[in-house]
């Protein structure tokens, strides 16, 4: 029984591969990712994804696809060959297949639902936030190159009302909280509930005691005095308004 010898990739499949492997490997970290957990989302074997990755098999368009979404990335990014194959594609699609596309781009769509401070707590009495908005949306391309390091999966949002972080903050804008840090996780703004009334202030450790600051001048700073009456529901890394401005 004759076996046939598998087809040697070219420079140009080599190149594309060592290319996304480039990517996965800088970004696995930041989206907890593993050769593991890629083959599981696309339905192969962890083999299959190392293959791609290692150059042994080369990459088509469908892959390709299925790794750029997760990645977060376009696939022209590592393969020009085959972002121009998937636009010769697209081309090709009728009006209906558009439009269930575009259907289904919305249903992709980032989404960040508003911070619930009452159901994070259990109490609260919000002073420093009100509700505007409900979620806000993203396309994940525009998502991901403006907030580029974020994790939408841990991040809520807050309305901010008053002015008593002035000028960092101005009343109305979009604070993006990471409700995964519940406890201080050094200096920065953090949205926190304190003797019933839920605060956005800037936390400054001062020894064992916390000092709560409020970038506008006109008001004092003040101190955590009692820890059983003070629940963090989370920290803020950026902020909206007419421009963006990451807070750390």
């Amino acid at each position: 029984m004759s076996v046939q010898k598998k087809k040697e990739l070219t420079e140009e499949q080599k190149l594309e591969c060592e290319k996304l492997k480039e990517i996965f490997d800088a970004k696995k970290s930041e989206l907890k990712l593993s050769q593991a957990s890629v083959a599981e989302n696309f339905g192969i074997s962890q083999g299959a994804v190392n293959h791609y990755l290692t150059g042994t098999n080369s990459l088509n368009a469908s892959i390709a696809t299925k790794f750029a979404k997760l990645l977060h990335v376009t696939v022209g990014e590592f393969s020009e060959r085959l972002a121009l194959e998937i636009a010769e594609m697209a081309t090709m699609i009728n009006e209906d297949e558009m439009n269930k596309y575009a259907i289904q781009l919305v249903d992709d769509a980032v989404a960040i639902d508003v911070l619930d401070v009452e159901v994070s707590a259990g109490f609260g009495v919000t002073t420093d936030l009100t509700e505007v908005i409900r979620q806000v949306r993203y396309n994940p391309a525009q998502f991901y190159e403006i907030y580029s390091g974020l994790n939408p999966d841990n991040m809520k949002i807050v309305n901010i009302k008053g002015d008593s972080m002035f000028p960092t903050f101005s009343h109305g804008d979009l604070a993006f909280v990471d409700i995964t840090i519940t406890s201080f996780d050094g200096d920065g703004v953090y949205v926190f509930t304190y003797d019933g009334h839920t605060y956005i202030k800037r936390l400054q450790k001062a020894g064992r005691v916390l000092l709560v600051i409020s970038d506008n001048e006109q008001y004092k700073e003040w101190k955590i005095t009692h820890e059983e009456l003070f629940f963090i529901h989370g920290k803020v890394k950026v902020h909206q308004s007419q421009k963006l401005n990451f807070i750390g």
